[in-house]
């Protein structure tokens, strides 16, 4: 940890009437911290990293914009309530960044609330404060609050009466100003670019519990409603300008559902013109706080709880909203599942494209909209899908409204999965378009963490459940089916009690079928039955490659299921271990790897190449060169001695792969479709 003396400025109340500048070392304010008393969060004192002429303005407050005279340090807020501190700790350390982490007086583990204090190697102009905080921001994954852009803005400091308060100090012994990354990774106020107004309220952080003292230190501005909506929609103080207006409401006698509808039709313009972040502050919690705190000033009687019953006769029936008819809801969360191979992935860009440029889901009408697609691997081939989804489609190029991440991201992780929202966030901002769909695929490559624990799957279900209420979006996940594919997706049951349709993807007879297997809020819908068409792509080289669209065959009927072929104990193990091997994205492994795998798993050394003989001679693989794929003659397969009918662990796994090399080729194309998938 760093060790420069720094200055700091300790302020008694609230209103900064009073102050003390004091000096230190990073790691004596951090003991400070630590060993800092019990206190109410009223009687809490608050802390500055800068320095302060100690001239009061009109107001008798010395704690302004313009009072500053140096800063040496940043502060952070964060109050979203999904990020821990330990999250957030981490992802500091991994920048080897001196800084400290401290819960608020509204922290709680279930809902974590803290702030980030971060020591400058020198002092800087108050100005240079806004480049400080986007970098610090930044290394955060763009989670920081507004608050925390306000050049003067002041944080609580104290431990609470009762409950949990944590004093995380990093190891790192790297100055924010001296990190190398600092501009890279900047993330402005409201995702903006460098040099973006920062705007200045001149008020303290915002918790769950602000004061109601908050709204004295807004002076309302005179006006009438209509002006004030103006100021709101176009100005650039939002928060002030919703304070006025709801101060103006609660004195009119509006009740707290009125003033939400207000706010909520005003949201959208604010969205347009002033982006997603700042119209997200005119809704829930924050609209809350601002009318509590009216109604604490005496502007007018206590409106509705936020808890409360509705009597069942005033409860109306809505009809059920399709994103895809019959198949996906919108707003809600569904999980496609199947063994490696069978064509998950397929169908998931498939309906992905469908929804990104509003082409009905094979006879189903879509309702068109972006899609977000986080992408685990494969990045080309999720390329040449889309490109050939298009071309086969009629579209001249791949569809503006699909967006394709860079890499997976775990899910488990809530500082991830805010940085994945902020990421979806951006691009909402510079797109002006909604996300419709959010696609995990797969769940493995986004997960870090035990898939067979309740408390692992169900941080995902809750990260994932915040993307999809942030925009009401659907979100599908990619998923693996375990061994017993008739038992469902792999590991924890809390998936499958999370989700609200499940569907499994499965290979009999060739082709490609979509079942469903749970419909929360509507009846199962007919299976569908898809073959693969090949579609050549003319690369920029003038080289041809092949890939491949589905077309439906029977929305109704199930697929006849293939026999199995019958093969000896190794032969079944040796060629299990190749599939895995393969997942859904690889075409060939090397034999030497695949060779090792096999003595790993108890293969005989002298029996495996006997066994890779007779697999190739029945066309089960192909050998290239020294690698391996799945053969054209790859069907399901079962040990020796077995029924057909998967009553065998063996039989019913390997009835899950029979998603290797199929017939399904017209016979212009010199290809495998099967190979593709």
């Amino acid at each position: 940890m760093t060790t420069r003396v720094i200055k700091y400025t300790y302020f008694s109340d609230a209103r900064g009437r009073a102050l003390q500048e004091r000096e230190t070392t990073f790691p004596e304010l951090c003991t400070m911290l630590e060993e800092i008393p019990p206190c109410d969060k009223k009687a809490a004192p608050l802390i500055k990293l800068a320095t302060f002429t100690g001239q009061p303005n009109d107001n008798g407050c010395r704690r302004y914009d313009a009072a500053m005279t140096a800063i040496t340090g940043v502060e952070g807020d964060y109050d979203e309530g999904d990020v821990t501190p330990e999250d957030a700790h981490e992802r500091l350390e991994r920048y080897n960044l001196s800084a400290v982490i401290v819960t608020t007086h509204s922290h709680t583990p279930d809902r974590p609330r803290w702030r980030v204090l971060v020591p400058l190697a020198r002092d800087h102009l108050p100005q240079d404060r806004e480049r400080l905080a986007a970098g610090l921001n930044g290394a955060l994954g763009g989670i920081l609050a507004r608050e925390s852009f306000t050049m003067s803005q002041s944080f609580y400091i104290g431990r609470p009466p009762n409950g949990e308060y944590k004093v995380l100090p990093t190891s790192g012994a790297v100055y924010l100003d001296e990190w190398p990354a600092l501009d890279a990774s900047a993330i402005y106020k409201n995702g903006a670019a460098p040099g973006a107004a920062s705007g200045s309220y001149d008020i303290v952080a915002g918790e769950d519990d602000e004061d109601p003292e908050l709204l004295e230190m807004v002076p309302a501005k005179p006006g009438s409603m209509e002006e004030l909506l103006e100021a709101l929609q176009q100005g650039e103080d939002v928060h002030g300008s919703s304070l006025r207006l709801v101060g103006q409401l609660v004195g009119r006698g509006a009740d707290d559902d009125t003033i939400r509808l207000v706010f909520s039709a005003v949201a959208y313009d604010v969205a347009e013109h002033r982006g997603e972040e700042r119209a997200r502050e005119l809704l829930g919690a924050e609209l809350q706080r601002m009318i509590d705190g009216a109604r604490a000033k005496g502007y007018g009687q206590i409106g509705s709880d936020a808890f409360a019953f509705v009597q069942a006769t005033e409860m109306s029936v809505q009809p059920v909203s399709w994103l895809v008819h019959a198949y996906l809801e919108e707003d809600t969360m569904a999980v496609m599942y199947g063994a490696p191979g069978m064509g998950k992935s397929f169908l998931a860009l498939d309906m992905s494209c469908c929804v990104a440029t509003g082409t009905p889901f094979h006879g189903q009408a879509v309702k068109q909209g972006a899609v977000f697609y986080i992408a685990g691997e494969g990045h080309n081939g999720i390329a040449r899908r889309v490109k050939a989804w298009a071309q086969y489609h009629g579209f001249s190029g791949m569809p503006e409204q699909l967006f394709v991440s860079k890499a997976p991201a775990d899910l488990v992780n809530g500082l991830n999965a805010v940085g994945v929202a902020n990421a979806i966030r951006r691009l909402v901002i510079a797109t002006g378009v909604m996300p419709r769909v959010i696609v995990i695929d797969t769940m493995a490559r986004n997960f870090i963490g035990d898939e067979n624990s309740a408390a692992d799957v169900g941080r995902f279900v809750s990260n994932v459940d915040m993307l999809r209420r942030k925009w009401r979006a659907t979100v599908v996940i990619v998923h693996h089916s375990g061994k017993d594919s008739s038992k469902g997706a792999r590991g924890s049951s809390a998936l499958k009690g999370a989700v609200d349709a499940e569907y499994e993807v499965s290979r009999p007879g060739g082709g490609v079928q979509l079942t469903a297997h749970k419909m929360k809020d509507a009846e199962n819908p007919p299976d569908l039955s898809f073959e693969m068409i090949a579609v050549p792509l003319q690369e920029d080289t003038h080289a041809v490659t092949i890939s491949a669209v589905l077309k439906l065959t029977d929305h109704s009927a199930h697929m006849k299921p293939e026999e199995p072929v019958r093969l000896g104990k190794h032969q079944v193990t040796v060629l299990d271990i190749l599939k895995q091997m393969l997942g859904d994205d690889t075409e060939s492994v090397s034999v030497a790897h695949w060779q090792t795998q096999c003595i790993e798993a108890r293969v005989p050394r002298n029996r495996f190449y006997e066994v890779k003989d007779t697999l190739e001679g029945r066309k089960l693989i192909r050998i290239d060169g020294a690698n391996v794929s799945l053969g054209e003659g790859c069907p399901s397969v079962s040990p020796s001695g077995t029924k057909p009918d998967g009553q065998t662990g063996h039989t019913s796994r390997q009835q899950n792969r029979t998603d290797t090399k199929r017939q399904c080729r017209p016979s212009e194309v010199a290809t495998d479709i099967s190979d593709l998938i």
